[in-house]
């Protein structure tokens, strides 16, 4: 074997283990990437509807003994302009009687660069006294002794009275940690706001990146408001 035929062979095995390796480190590099977990919080491009991203309702309420709560999706009612709304219905039971409705979904969300959540809600006959949240975390709860599944809400409006016409509102978020949301919206139903059953609908919720303009009134320090410690400190 000739001398030129001796280097030829040798550039060509220099060639092919260079080409391997680096064959080897794409396809290494890769499958460990695709082995690596997802990011726990999937990322949400606005304005986002939020039908769209969140799939389900979640009940949260204390007993319904004697009460009843129905809620029905997508009801087209023309004399109350209801185009793809929801309806609650809710009795309270004889106990204490809450409720919390929220739109939720199976994984969280990073709503980062959300501002506002917008919607429009009306009441049956008008009168009827509710509270919107937002913000809200799944948590592990101690309910009666038994570990069992909560919901936290970063925001929490003060008490709205409704009137039988739509009327559009907005929670304002860029206040809250808004990553790893599960939760985004709810309303809450309280007996100490409402004497008999409470029938409301609601539409059009999104989340917006808009700037906040006339935003709910919100809750403090767990839920009590300003003019509720004012009041508990003349007390005093």
């Amino acid at each position: 074997m000739n001398k030129s035929r001796i280097l030829l062979l040798a550039a060509l095995s220099g060639a092919l283990l260079v080409t391997t390796l680096s064959a080897f480190a794409y396809f290494g590099n890769n499958a460990k990437s695709k082995l690596e977990p997802v990011q726990e919080s999937e990322a949400v491009h606005f304005p986002a509807h939020m039908i769209d991203i969140y799939t389900k309702s979640e009940k949260y309420y204390d007993n319904l003994d004697g009460g009843y709560l129905y809620v029905h999706d997508n009801i087209v009612d023309s004399r109350r302009h209801c185009e793809f709304c929801t309806s609650v219905d809710y009795q309270q039971g004889f106990s204490t009687g809450t409720l919390d409705l929220s739109w939720a979904a199976d994984k969280q969300f990073n709503l980062n660069g959300a501002k506002k959540v917008t919607f429009y809600v009306m009441g049956d006959e008008g009168g009827e006294k509710v509270k919107f949240k937002a913000a809200g975390k799944k948590i592990d709860k101690i309910i009666n002794g038994t570990l069992a599944k909560d919901v936290e809400f970063g925001i929490e409006s003060q008490p709205v009275v409704l009137t039988d016409e739509w009327k559009k509102f907005e929670i304002d978020l860029t206040k809250t940690d808004l990553n790893g949301v599960s939760n985004p919206f709810a309303v809450g139903i309280d007996r100490d706001y409402n004497d008999g059953p409470v029938r409301i609908f609601i539409k059009a919720i999104l989340l917006e990146n808009d700037p906040v303009q006339n935003a709910l009134p919100v809750e403090q320090d767990g839920g009590t408001n300003d003019e509720d410690k004012q009041n508990q400190e003349d007390d005093d």
